[in-house]
C-alpha cells in the first residue's frame, strides 16, 4: 500500500535529517512514484522551511535539525514532564499572565491551556506559540529576536529588550541543571541571558524540572535558587537536594 503525500513527506524529512542530501531520482525509486511528484513534495517542504532545494535533490535546513533535536528532547522523560505540567497548570488562574520559555516541559504546559478563557502567555519559543495559536481564550505574545534552531526559540539583545517591557504574574522556568551551590544553570549562554530577563519580568518564578536536572550543573549560571518561589519535579528527584531547597525557603512539589 502506497503512502499518502503527507506520510511520504514525513519520511522524506526523516531521511534528510539522517543524511546530508537526497536526490530526486533516489526518492522516486524509493517511493515508486514519478520524479514530478517528488519535486512537488520537495517544493512544499521547502516552502515550510524544512529543506533547501539543490541541483537534482534537496538538503535539510537549520529549522529541520532544530525540530529534530527538540523532538528528541520532548520524548525524554515524557511521563514525568506531563505530570509536572499538570501540576503547573493547577497554579494558573483565569486572568493570569505567564511566561513559558523554550523547553519541552513548558510545551507540555502549553498543551494543557486550551480550556482557559482569559490568559496571557508570553513566549520566545516557536513550538509553544504554535501550540497556543488555536486557543481562543489565550492572548498570545510572541517576542522577537534571533532564531536559535537547537531550541527552536528566539534569543539575543532584542529578545532581552522585549522582556524589559513586561510585568507578568508567573514565569514557569525550565533549567538544564539545579543545585544548591550553583543554583539554576543552563547549557547555552544566549538561553541563560533570556532566562535572566524573564526572571526580572516576573512577580514569581516556578521552576519545572524533571529528576534528571536535579543535581546537575549546566555550563552557564542563570540565578541562585533563592529566585524561585516553587519547584515542581517528580518523585525520582534527589531527596537530599529537595530537602535543602525547602530549608532555603523553596516550596517543593513532587509528582
Amino acid at each position: 500500500m502506497s503512502l499518502s503525500a503527507e506520510g511520504r513527506r514525513k519520511k522524506i524529512t526523516k531521511i534528510i535529517t539522517n543524511g546530508e542530501k537526497v536526490k530526486v531520482s533516489e526518492l522516486a525509486e524509493m517511493f515508486n512514484i514519478s520524479e514530478v511528484s517528488i519535486r512537488r513534495d520537495l517544493n512544499k517542504l521547502q516552502g515550510e522551511g524544512l529543506l533547501k532545494r539543490t541541483h537534482g535533490g534537496a538538503m535539510g535546513t537549520a529549522r529541520l535539525y532544530g525540530m529534530q533535536s527538540f523532538r528528541e528532547k520532548m520524548e525524554k522523560n515524557l511521563e514525568e514532564k506531563r505530570r509536572i505540567a499538570a501540576k503547573a497548570v493547577e497554579m494558573i488562574d483565569e486572568g493570569n499572565s505567564i511566561i513559558l520559555a523554550a523547553g519541552t516541559t513548558a510545551l507540555q504546559i502549553a498543551s494543557k491551556l486550551g480550556s482557559y478563557q482569559n490568559l496571557t502567555v508570553v513566549t520566545s519559543c516557536l513550538p509553544i506559540a504554535e501550540a497556543l495559536m488555536g486557543c481562543q481564550g489565550v492572548n498570545l505574545v510572541l517576542v522577537g529576536g534571533e532564531y536559535q534552531p537547537e531550541f527552536m526559540s528566539l534569543v539575543g539583545p532584542l529578545t532581552v529588550k522585549y522582556f524589559k517591557e513586561f510585568n507578568v504574574d508567573t514565569y514557569f522556568m525550565g533549567v538544564d541543571g539545579l543545585t544548591i551551590n550553583q543554583g539554576l544553570t543552563a547549557t547555552n549562554f544566549l538561553q541563560a541571558e533570556v532566562c535572566r530577563a524573564m526572571i526580572q519580568a516576573s512577580q514569581r518564578v516556578i521552576v519545572t524540572a524533571d529528576y534528571s536536572k536535579i543535581g546537575k550543573i549546566g555550563f552557564v549560571s542563570i540565578a541562585p535558587v533563592e529566585v524561585m518561589e516553587k519547584l515542581i519535579t517528580d518523585s525520582k528527584a534527589d531527596g537530599k537536594i529537595l530537602e535543602s531547597l525547602r530549608e532555603n525557603g523553596v516550596e517543593v512539589f513532587t509528582v
